[in-house]
């Protein structure tokens, strides 16, 4: 007799078991949280997107998260992701067994035969997935898909602890990336928008959204995920005073901060406004109680910013591409 189970988000459990989860993992991102109250679903398409996420669970303690749905796109292929973006999972660190430091086998056998059966009955023709190497382990889906032909892209970021005081963390940065943040602090205004939707944050999230979404379908879900954020304080926007108009978009779990975009078509070496607006959200975010801050997120236009100069530890993650 099995004691894991899975749990499908329209559980009546399945939220109970989703924040459980969250703690296990402080560096989870909230924009790939299921929406399971009425009003996170109302704040994405459900319409155009059929969600599949679930849970394994051991007795009362969630092992494995998967946050899926599926779609057909434009040119009518079936894609599995997320609302338009990758799939991704969580994994309860609380629930691995020493001195092995892995999962049980059984709760792994059920992740990858839920999901392998998910594929078999929507037979996507193209599904993007991210795996954030939780617990410093690569998923057992991301073992299930490479084994089915999909191609791994390894995405490096930098996480930095907030624990330190402003000055102590400027110390363990790069001496040059010290000196331009505190030029920019000096000499270029900073604006923090936060807790409360207005038509201006909506037009500047549109834009960052649209940027952000420039070559995938997710615009309008990830506009509706990211506004719901702000609206709970789980999301907030860093706006330069400059002519360039440089903003960039972050979220939180209350734990770990994570950069989503940041556009600064005004950053160049005489001008560092994304250091500027990177500085202003770890501020923040120190001030919102947050303990990481990750700094992987998409950068426009591409920057050769060295993200290992701002100090703290170098996380991997790995963005995996099945077609068929």
């Amino acid at each position: 007799m099995r004691v894991h189970a899975v749990i499908e988000s329209s559980d009546n459990q399945f939220q109970q078991y989703w924040d459980k989860l969250i703690a296990s993992d402080p560096l989870q991102n909230p924009l790939y949280a299921p929406p399971v109250s009425l009003s996170a679903k109302s704040a994405v398409d459900t319409d155009r997107y059929q969600n599949h996420s679930f849970m394994v669970v051991r007795e009362e303690e969630p092992v494995f998260g998967c946050s899926v749905t599926s779609n057909t796109d434009a040119n009518g292929r079936r894609r599995l992701g997320f609302y338009g973006r990758e799939a991704s999972t969580l994994m309860n660190r609380g629930q691995m067994a020493a001195p092995s430091n892995s999962f049980a086998p059984e709760a792994i056998e059920l992740l990858m035969e839920h999901f392998t059966k998910l594929m078999q009955d929507i037979s996507p023709d193209v599904l993007e997935y991210l795996d954030p190497v939780s617990c410093g382990l690569m998923s057992p889906l991301t073992q299930v898909l490479l084994e089915k032909g999909a191609r791994p892209h390894i995405h490096k970021s930098q996480v930095i602890r907030l624990g330190l005081s402003e000055n102590a963390l400027l110390a363990c940065m790069d001496a040059e990336y010290s000196r331009q943040i505190k030029w920019g602090v000096e000499h270029i205004a900073m604006k923090t928008l936060a807790g409360e939707r207005t038509g201006e944050v909506d037009s500047i999230l549109a834009d960052l959204c649209n940027a952000y979404c420039a070559n995938l379908e997710c615009g309008q879900a990830f506009f509706h995920s990211c506004a719901n954020l702000i609206s709970n304080r789980q999301g907030f926007i860093v706006q330069s005073g400059l002519e360039s108009n440089d903003r960039a978009l972050f979220v939180h779990n209350s734990h770990t901060c994570h950069l989503v975009i940041a556009d600064t078509p005004g950053q160049s070496e005489n001008l560092p406004a994304l250091q500027a607006i990177l500085w202003q959200a770890i501020c923040y975010s120190k001030l919102s109680g947050c303990t990481y801050f990750d700094l992987g997120g998409k950068l426009i236009p591409s920057s050769d910013l060295d993200l290992k100069k701002f100090g703290g530890s170098e996380h991997t993650k790995i963005r995996v591409s099945y077609s068929q």
